[in-house]
């Protein structure tokens, strides 16, 4: 199998630290991705044979110690908005950032696993939301709304390269939300008036990007929110589209 070229680190001790990062990152990135499955997409309620044949593979995959792992960081910006329950309510997109470490392991040329580890800020805003009251001489004022949610990011997919540094990829997500912030207009009001806290947020990743073979990575990605942000409130699942650029190292 010919080498993927990208920029091979030959300081030993640098490598073993690089490995001690990647290896986790995958076998971490594995078992959410189990609980993933577990917990949104499919309801699985007795655990069974499927089950075990999942685990088995994500072991399979996260014991993977030979050549061809990488790891690096990614930085990005995001445009998310959520799936409303009414048109009139009239959404608008917020943009957010994304920041995080990347593990990933190559068995071919042409297929990858990889894993990520981000930070994520990413909501919405509601034109004309709420109505704030006021006197004779200062009159009512409606005001847009927005919420921003605060996630840590674990998404999971898997990588195809047809060719010339591209490669497309799909798999799952599972976010842990880690705060949220509410403002009329200008002003900031407390979280507590969005509701009970929905704290996991499970959704499809799919996109694609270019690898040069210095390591230089840029990539798009949608991420597909399954579950609603609220708790015992129907749509207001998540939408977002990720721009990310990074580096890889090879191990």
């Amino acid at each position: 199998m010919k080498s993927n070229r990208l920029l091979k680190v030959g300081d030993k001790t640098f490598r073993s630290l690089l490995g001690f990062i990647a290896y986790p990152l995958i076998g971490i990135g594995c078992f959410f991705t189990i609980f993933a499955y577990n917990y949104r997409l499919f309801y699985i309620k007795k655990y069974g044979m499927k089950r075990l044949f999942i685990i088995g593979i994500c072991l399979c995959l996260s014991g993977m110690v030979s050549a061809q792992w990488h790891v690096g960081c990614e930085v990005g910006a995001n445009w998310s908005t959520v799936k409303f329950p009414s048109y009139e309510m009239g959404g608008k997109r917020m943009t957010g950032f994304n920041i995080g470490a990347v593990g990933m392991y190559r068995w071919s040329e042409r297929w990858g696993l990889q894993a990520n580890l981000m930070y994520t800020t990413r909501g919405y805003n509601v034109s004309d939301g709420v109505i704030i009251p006021g006197d004779e001489i200062i009159k009512d004022r409606v005001e847009d709304v927005a919420v921003e949610s605060k996630y840590i990011d674990i998404p999971v997919v898997a990588k195809f390269y047809p060719g010339l540094g591209v490669h497309l990829d799909a798999g799952m997500q599972v976010g842990f939300l880690v705060g949220r912030t509410l403002k009329y207009g200008n002003s900031r009001q407390p979280s507590s008036l969005l509701g009970e806290r929905q704290p996991v947020d499970v959704g499809l990743v799919f996109g694609g990007g270019w690898e040069s073979r210095s390591g230089v990575n840029v990539g798009l990605r949608y991420m597909l929110g399954l579950n609603s942000c609220y708790k015992k409130v129907d749509d207001f699942t998540n939408r977002s589209l990720m721009v990310t650029v990074g580096y890889l190292f090879c191990l």
